[in-house]
């Protein structure tokens, strides 16, 4: 079972501190979910097909995910399509000066 990124998981504080991420340097979401869903059941941890665009992986030369799968070079239209380009966080993120010049070198 593919529980996607760690980055896009949505659970409880008391649940992370009650069942911690394991010491790891790569990968280590994919236990910490096994784990939740082990002592919680199936039923309890669910998954959420992002459809929206809720959730953006900004892909990097750094990134410990070069998947080809999540290499998609969106459109500035496409990209503010997105759910995610409506939040604050993500706006200001979009408007650095070192984004908007690797955008528009692409």
């Amino acid at each position: 079972i593919l529980y996607g990124y760690g980055f896009s998981y949505v659970y409880l504080r008391a649940l992370a501190l009650s069942f911690p991420y394991p010491n790891l340097a790569f990968a280590e979401d994919a236990p910490f979910m096994l784990k939740l869903r082990e002592k919680m059941g199936a039923s309890r941890v669910g998954l959420k097909e992002d459809v929206e665009g809720l959730c953006l992986h900004i892909v990097h030369s750094t990134s410990s995910t070069p998947d080809p799968a999540v290499e998609t070079m969106l459109t500035e239209g496409e990209l503010n399509g997105l759910v995610v380009s409506e939040s604050t966080a993500c706006r200001l993120h979009l408007q650095r000066p070192w984004f908007r010049s690797l955008w528009t070198s692409c």
